[in-house]
């Protein structure tokens, strides 16, 4: 007799564990390397470009990347497939992926489920228990928002390790700004992916950063942290994950929905991407109805879910996943934290 006991198996729950590993989902265009830093603090140059990739030989760069202390993620769909669900463009047209090879359905939430990743922390995505078919899946395609929210701060140092105070960030007078050593993220303000001009997204109002208006920064600064305005997420739209964007310098002229498969040791497999509509299935044509994020991953080594599997985590990798960027008019501004996507890593227990 065929029974459900014999083709489930039962998984107790489902956690996101937090990887301290560095990886980047997909090129940006607020591309950074590590900061440099001193007891922590990010160490500036009096200059435009006032932040160093290179441990303070030369001040030459206008951004960095440092872990977020905390990252939001809205999910949708998480999948494990017995077929590719990727499927690739051309040019800069995308294709819709193919979830029909998904069958195994780990979490669906039309509405969303907001998570916050927080380094060293284990949140729960399932409310309750899971159950997985029994079978071998060499893919996995997970749907989230392509709002991705960034909660952070950051103190500033100059050269020789004191407080840097010239530090200028938003305020809601176009030509004032906050200053001082700390800056934060403000609650609600949001960039896009590739700085395009300002708009509304999704009910989402967002900025293009400008040198000479305070208002479009996404970080205040002052001396103490939240005391000019309110410390909260700031939001980085995904708005176009064009492969050629950091080359070609069109970030804000080409869109392309999709990146291929890159190989990447640190998720044991390949990642793709695709952005899509609202109904997770179809690909996004534009910026404007592209509101949801598919990541595709081929694994190395396919998972094989049996009678022994006792966990399955989702390790998420986000230790360069914010990027503090800058833009300077004869002075130091913050310009935004924006959002390097993350990277997750499949592992199954078993006895």
């Amino acid at each position: 007799m065929d029974s459900k006991i014999l083709n489930k198996f039962f998984v107790v729950t489902l956690f996101l564990i937090i990887s301290v590993s560095a990886l980047l989902l997909m090129q940006t265009s607020s591309k950074a390397e590590v900061c440099h830093t001193i007891d922590g603090k990010i160490v500036t140059s009096t200059n435009n470009t006032p932040v160093s990739h290179n441990g303070g030989t030369d001040y030459d760069k206008d951004n960095c990347s440092k872990e977020p202390l905390f990252y939001k993620v809205k999910f949708y769909e998480v999948m494990l497939c017995i077929t590719d669900p990727f499927v690739a463009g051309s040019e800069d047209t995308g294709a819709n992926p193919d979830f029909s090879g998904c069958t195994g359905s780990i979490f669906s939430d039309a509405t969303g489920k907001d998570i916050v990743i927080e380094p060293g922390e284990a949140t729960d995505l399932l409310d309750g228990g899971l159950e997985l078919d029994l079978g071998t899946y060499p893919f996995a395609a997970i749907v989230v928002s392509n709002h991705l929210g960034i909660k952070h701060y950051e103190s500033f140092v100059d050269t020789s390790g004191n407080a840097e105070t010239a530090i200028k960030g938003y305020n809601t007078v176009q030509g004032t700004a906050s200053a001082g050593n700390i800056c934060w993220s403000v609650e609600n303000k949001a960039t896009t992916y590739t700085n395009t001009s300002a708009g509304t997204h999704n009910s989402l109002a967002y900025t293009s950063p400008d040198p000479s208006d305070f208002r479009t920064a996404t970080m205040a600064c002052g001396t103490t942290l939240g005391a000019t305005h309110t410390y909260g997420y700031a939001y980085e739209i995904i708005d176009s994950i064009d492969d050629t964007c950091d080359t070609s310098e069109d970030c804000g002229t080409t869109f392309r929905p999709y990146t291929v498969y890159v190989a990447d040791d640190t998720v044991d497999g390949e990642f793709a991407s695709t952005l899509l509509q609202s109904n997770g299935t179809t690909v996004g044509s534009n910026r404007g109805n592209s509101v949801k994020l598919g990541y595709f991953l081929k694994f190395d080594t396919p998972l094989k879910v049996t009678e022994d599997t006792i966990s399955f985590e989702m390790q998420f990798t986000t230790s360069s996943s914010v990027s503090v960027d800058f833009h300077g008019n004869n002075d130091m501004q913050t310009s935004k934290v924006g959002a390097n996507p993350f990277g997750v890593k499949f592992v199954l227990g078993n006895k």
